[in-house]
């Protein structure tokens, strides 16, 4: 999530990064707005009026979603972690933390200061209505306040809800995470200290990711059976089927979250080292498609390998689906590095790096494969074979 979107500008040294999920959004709200609401709250105004007061009620509604997402990363400097990016997108918004909360109280305070603002935010926005509407306002003004405190309201309560990736989730997590055994949980005394990394805190965090996840799942559940059924009632029409599907997507959050914590679970104390295939072949990059299918390639039974440069140093990923799907007439021209995989979009590990840390880096793009450096040596190669074979070895369930 955090590189998607458009970069509209940094804050406090936070980059902000905007999706066309949002935009859609805003533009349903001026329509709306413009269309619907205004004009039944204040009517015989011009059209233009509406128009121009939905769009400064929706400019200043999708403000308060990144004052929402402010709240968490300024929640987050303070806890001694780095907020990287805000993404607006078409649930809200969705601030990047590198690391994670130390403490329970510190992960439920980053979770908490976003709906805590939000719902500041609607106060306040009541109080103005309040005010404008006994100082004798236009009708307009009053309404489009009390939009902005309906709509901050709901905002705030909704991420209160105990499902990932809501506010709420994590709340519930860092509660159960607190009444774990472990450096932090309650047979401490204390919360753990900052920077304790030890494996009973990660086990702690594990169990309670997977217990929060259960209760958002069911959540989740819980908001698809009332969307369907006020659906069959005739009740709600677009908001019951946008119900439902916010539910499906809660419940498939969830659910993603405790599986997630499951393989943590089976990756605990493992290092990159211990997982990974030290004896890596790999090939000249300068080579042509022709000859490195017919060299490097020809003598291994990889799907993808890693290439070096001419002058020293690696290239990145060739894969041989890559290489073979140049035209026979060009792969005597077409280098092998130009088809290949940047390093830049390779997940790059240490050996002596937790290697649930290198797996929760893996991308798609690199067909779940990372490479390990020991300083500027390629010492391995780890691929999603090699984690399944971790993972398929016995563990004991997580259970809270």
């Amino acid at each position: 999530m955090r590189n998607n979107g458009c970069r509209i500008g940094r804050i406090n040294g936070v980059e902000v990064r905007a999706t066309w999920g949002i935009a859609a959004i805003g533009a349903v709200l001026v329509l709306g707005l413009a269309a619907g609401r205004f004009p039944a709250a204040a009517p015989g105004l011009r059209p233009l009026t509406y128009a121009i007061v939905a769009t400064v009620t929706t400019g200043l509604f999708l403000g308060t979603i990144l004052a929402h997402e402010l709240a968490h990363a300024v929640a987050a400097r303070r806890a001694g972690l780095r907020a990287g990016s805000i993404t607006l997108w078409f649930l809200g918004g969705f601030t990047s933390i590198d690391g994670s909360a130390t403490t329970p109280r510190a992960e439920a305070t980053i979770a908490a200061a976003g709906p805590l603002t939000s719902l500041g935010i609607a106060a306040a926005c009541a109080g103005l209505a309040l005010a404008a509407a006994w100082a004798g306002s236009p009708r307009l003004a009053v309404d489009a306040l009390s939009y902005l405190a309906l709509i901050n309201g709901a905002l705030g309560l909704f991420n209160l809800l105990p499902a990932a990736p809501l506010d709420g989730g994590r709340i519930l997590r860092a509660a159960f995470w607190a009444r774990s055994p472990g450096p932090s949980g309650p047979s401490s005394g204390k919360e753990g200290p900052i920077g304790d990394e030890g494996p009973s805190r990660s086990a702690a965090l594990d169990r309670a990711t997977v217990a929060a996840g259960r209760v958002g799942a069911g959540v989740g559940g819980a908001l698809v059976l009332v969307g369907v059924v006020a659906l069959a009632c005739g009740v709600g029409g677009a908001d019951a089927i946008w119900l439902a599907l916010m539910g499906l997507f809660l419940r498939a959050a969830s659910r993603a979250e405790s599986a997630a914590a499951a393989v943590h679970a089976s990756l605990d104390g493992l290092m990159v080292g211990d997982v990974m295939s030290a004896e890596v072949v790999s090939g000249p990059g300068w080579f042509t498609v022709g000859a490195f299918l017919a060299g490097p390639m020809a003598g291994t039974s990889h799907t993808a390998i890693p290439i070096e440069r001419f002058a020293g140093g690696w290239v990145g990923l060739v894969g041989r689906a890559a290489l073979e799907a140049v035209p026979e007439a060009l792969r005597a021209q077409v280098r092998a590095m130009d088809v290949a995989i940047p390093l830049d979009r390779i997940a790059v590990g240490r050996p002596e790096e937790p290697v649930a840390d290198l797996v929760a880096r893996l991308t798609p793009g690199s067909g779940g494969r990372a490479l390990v450096f020991d300083g500027d040596r390629l010492a391995g190669i780890i691929t999603s074979a090699d984690v399944e074979r971790v993972l398929r070895r016995p563990v004991v369930p997580l259970a809270q």
